[in-house]
């Protein structure tokens, strides 16, 4: 059994700060090194985390770590091509406006 169901996505974000939590509180590290490695992580990969789990909730793969995997490798690659769909406006905008 799931400790959410895919209903319940938004509370992904919180138990993903809690596991990074309790990840940085075992580790033997200096407190102040805990509390930015929690921060980096919520901030860097955090929602793309909780995204990530809520689609292995509620698509149920048999293999859950590959899933979750390529569906990251995925949302990368879709990062990537909003950016170059954005620049190549900008591009575009840019000499269209010096060519007149």
């Amino acid at each position: 059994m799931f400790l959410w169901q895919p209903s319940q996505a938004h509370r992904i974000h919180e138990v993903i700060a809690i596991i990074i939590i309790l990840y940085c509180t075992v580790c033997t590290r200096p407190g102040i090194w805990l509390i930015m490695d929690a921060m980096y992580l919520k901030t860097t990969v955090g929602s793309y985390l909780a995204e990530g789990l809520a689609e292995v909730a509620s698509k149920r793969p048999s293999d859950p770590i590959e899933y979750l995997g390529l569906w990251l490798l995925k949302q990368k690659q879709n990062i990537v091509n909003r950016e170059v769909a954005y620049y190549s406006k900008v591009l575009i905008a840019t000499l269209l406006l010096y060519r007149r």
